[in-house]
């Protein structure tokens, strides 16, 4: 059971919401076409940000943190507002860079899939991984040993997935989709620079990933919009399950400080995946 949240930590909670509420004025500065989709996936998804930064209340206001996915920047301004020093990173950051300029946010544009981040081993003390592994369609193993690589031993990961939930597992049951479409993710690519949902992952799968990156779970909750019309009412009645139903998986993970024998998958120039064993590193 996590702790509760300190009346300290809970005023920092309060002050994040109207930060949010505000950011809505700060779409004056996306180009004229991007504004309302911009405001629409805030709203929609202030109780996502709120939700990641209360697991923000160990972090130490000093702290280096590392933002992978930033777009479409609503969470990055957030935290640099509450203080911390965050830097982005993104494969599309053009919608967003008058909003990170105004406020002084480095962004990197980086195929995380593909690229290797560019800092140094172990200099990251937080790395923020949310609402992006889904998106992924080529090698997300790379991204997460990438953050691995940079953070530093003890290094705090936040990483969240969509949550598969009953309501969907019966729904693939009987025939239907539950994962969004190929054609509708790959639109979204030429649209926006980045895929849709390209593949969901289960909790099981999701910490089997985290673990082989060298990564051990200190926390993780099923936190979330519960579902509408007649499948709310099957989420209450579960009673002590109804978390199942909740939209989301949040992870609070530490990088061990050593690693047990892995393989590196590697994404090289060609295009061509390749495996590299590497036994016993710190990283």
């Amino acid at each position: 059971m996590h702790p509760p949240i300190s009346p300290k930590f809970s005023e920092k909670i309060e002050k994040t919401r109207k930060i949010l509420r505000n950011l809505e004025q700060d779409a004056s500065l996306l180009p004229e076409e991007r504004r309302e989709i911009w405001v629409k996936y805030l709203r929609s998804h202030t109780q996502h940000y709120l939700m990641v930064f209360s697991l923000f209340e160990d972090v130490d206001s000093a702290a280096r943190i590392l933002e992978v996915g930033s777009f479409p920047g609503h969470l990055t301004i957030l935290l640099k507002k509450m203080g911390y020093s965050v830097t982005g990173v993104d494969i599309s950051p053009d919608a967003i860079l008058p909003l990170m300029t105004t406020f002084g946010i480095p962004v990197i544009r980086l195929d995380i899939e593909r690229e290797p981040l560019p800092f140094e081993d172990q200099t990251c003390d937080v790395a923020v991984f949310t609402e992006v592994f889904e998106h992924l369609r080529n090698n997300p193993i790379h991204a997460i040993l990438e953050i691995s690589r940079v953070l530093k031993p003890g290094g705090l990961l936040l990483f969240s997935i969509p949550n598969i939930t009953p309501m969907d597992r019966i729904r693939f049951l009987l025939g239907r989709d539950y994962q969004d479409s190929p054609l509708r993710a790959y639109q979204k690519l030429q649209e926006f620079g980045f895929c849709g949902h390209f593949r969901l992952y289960s909790r099981r799968e999701a910490t089997e990933i985290l673990q082989f990156a060298g990564f051990d779970m200190e926390r993780v909750v099923r936190k979330g919009k519960l579902p509408k019309r007649i499948w709310k009412w099957i989420a209450y009645l579960s009673g002590p399950f109804v978390d199942q139903f909740r939209s989301h998986i949040y992870f609070v993970c530490r990088k061990k400080i050593r690693t047990a024998r892995q393989t590196t998958f590697v994404r090289p120039s060609d295009g061509r995946d390749f495996c590299e064993s590497i036994a016993g590193n710190e990283f």
